[in-house]
Order: structure tokens, then C-alpha cells, then sequence
């Protein structure tokens, strides 16, 4: 029984040395990082709203896509440990491409002033209402779900179209680009004021499922649809993260297939003896 209790023990150990956890780790494998903005925005190393201090983070180059919107065709990506994401590829599209200056946000004076300086937009109004960009993964494994933070901030200055008070909605699409779900809003005006990640403020978090091409499509938008551009129905986004996460099934995994492995020696010991 002793021996039964030590294997469990040893079992929950190893489950648990092999959760990943993204708030403290450094270099988090399996955690894919995309930062925005022009061209005079530095490539960012560190954590966003997860993530450790030496991660690293791929800089999509916007240039024109069409009328009125820039954007980047796919492109292949870096896991946060630097080490490649294999088939995994990211496209997007947006309005504009922005990097303010560092002083203008809330960010700017903590070490994640690099990344939430910059940030792509796109603009909604009323004669346009329904309008959106889209963001894409493709390369990936259909039917994983993985979880997805979107970071969403400007400068505390209103005015040229970015600003305080902005919203964000996404919205997931299916292999075709029918809208699906889920559905993802902020419930609390933006501030660019702001110096830390406040979920459904700053930043939007939740599990997506890869459609059954691999892939994951997301429409951004604002919610506030009125007759001219302002700040208040622009939608930005200043980096996206997507991982793996399942570290309750991983756990599961290592404690039960111990589980059954000292259940297999206990019967085994058990029919030794009858047989002796």
C-alpha cells in the first residue's frame, strides 16, 4: 500500500512538472506571439497578457493589400522559445498600421511599452455598418482548440481616430468564412491611461477550436457604428497570443496512466502471491 501511495505521489509530481504554466515561465514553448505596428516599432521581447520575460514575438510588415487597407499575407512564425512553428502561418488585414509615441500610452514607462505603443485599427460607421478585418491562422491541428489573447490599447489622446473610449468585438469564422461562434466583446471603454492587462479592458481572452482545414479566422471590429470616424468606433490590436494550453488534460494523463501502471503491479503482486 505504501509503495501504491508513492507511485500516486510521483504520479501528480510528474503531471504537474509537465503543465506549462504562461504567466511565469521564460521562453514559453508552444506559445506563438504577434506583434503590430510600423516600421519605427522594435521588435518586442517579454511577456503580453501571458507569457514570460525572454519571450520572443514575430512582427508581421504591413504594406498596401488593397484599397484602404494594409495588411500581411501568410506568413511562417516562431514559437516563443524561438524555436519554429512549423506549418503554422499568420495573415491579417487592417485599416491602418499605427506606432505612437511611447509617452503618449500607458505602457509607456513599464517594460511592455515597445508592444503596446503600436497596434493595427479598423474603423466602423454607420454607413458601413457590419464592416471588419480579419486575422488568420492556418497550419493548424483540426478540431485542437487553443487560447487565443488579443491585446487592445491605444494612446491616452483623442483625436485622429485613436483614442480613449474604444471597443472591441471579434467574431470566429468557420472554413468558409461563415461567422460562428464565439463571440468576444470588451464590456469597459478603453483608457489609454492604463498601465496593466485588465481582462475585457485591454485585452480579450478565450478558447478557439482550429476549423476542419486547420485554420482560425478572425473578424475585428468595433461595436459602435455612427455616422462619421472617431475614435470611439475604431478597433485596435496591438498583439495577438495563441497556445495550447490543455494543461488539465496533460495533468490527467500523467496521474492516471500511473494510476493504472501501479494498479497493473498491485494485481500482478496480488496473483504472484496466490500462485505462491
Amino acid at each position: 500500500m505504501k509503495k501504491f501511495k508513492s507511485l500516486m505521489l510521483a504520479a501528480a509530481l510528474m503531471g504537474m512538472s509537465s503543465l506549462t504554466s504562461y504567466a511565469v515561465t521564460p521562453a514559453t514553448p508552444g506559445l506563438i506571439n504577434i506583434q503590430f505596428g510600423g516600421g519605427n516599432a522594435l521588435l518586442y521581447t517579454g511577456a503580453g497578457a501571458t507569457g514570460g520575460v525572454s519571450d520572443k514575438w514575430n512582427k508581421p510588415t504591413a504594406f498596401p493589400y488593397g484599397t484602404y487597407t494594409v495588411g500581411e499575407a501568410p506568413t511562417s512564425l516562431i514559437y516563443a522559445d524561438g524555436t519554429s512553428a512549423g506549418p503554422i502561418q499568420f495573415s491579417y488585414t487592417a485599416d491602418v498600421v499605427h506606432s505612437a509615441a511611447p509617452q503618449l500610452t500607458g505602457f509607456g514607462s513599464t517594460t511592455y511599452a515597445e508592444l503596446m505603443r503600436s497596434y493595427v485599427s479598423t474603423s466602423n460607421t454607420s454607413a458601413t455598418a457590419g464592416q471588419y478585418d480579419q486575422m488568420d491562422f492556418s497550419g493548424l491541428n483540426a478540431g485542437q482548440k487553443y487560447q487565443i489573447w488579443v491585446l487592445t490599447q491605444t494612446e491616452d489622446v483623442v483625436g485622429n481616430y485613436y483614442g480613449n473610449d474604444q471597443n472591441m468585438q471579434i467574431q470566429f469564422a468557420d472554413n468558409l468564412l461563415h461567422p460562428t461562434g464565439p463571440h468576444w466583446q470588451t464590456t469597459t471603454n478603453s483608457n489609454g491611461l492604463q498601465s496593466s492587462f485588465n481582462l475585457n479592458q485591454n485585452y480579450l481572452t478565450g478558447y478557439v477550436t482550429a476549423n476542419t482545414d486547420g485554420t482560425i479566422h478572425m473578424f475585428y471590429s468595433s461595436p459602435n457604428a455612427i455616422s462619421l470616424i472617431t475614435s470611439t468606433n475604431n478597433a485596435a490590436i496591438n498583439g495577438v497570443q495563441m497556445a495550447t494550453p490543455e494543461p488539465a488534460s496533460m495533468l490527467l494523463i500523467g496521474v492516471g496512466g500511473a494510476l493504472m501502471s501501479a494498479s497493473k503491479l498491485r494485481k500482478k503482486k496480488a496473483a504472484e502471491k496466490s500462485i505462491a
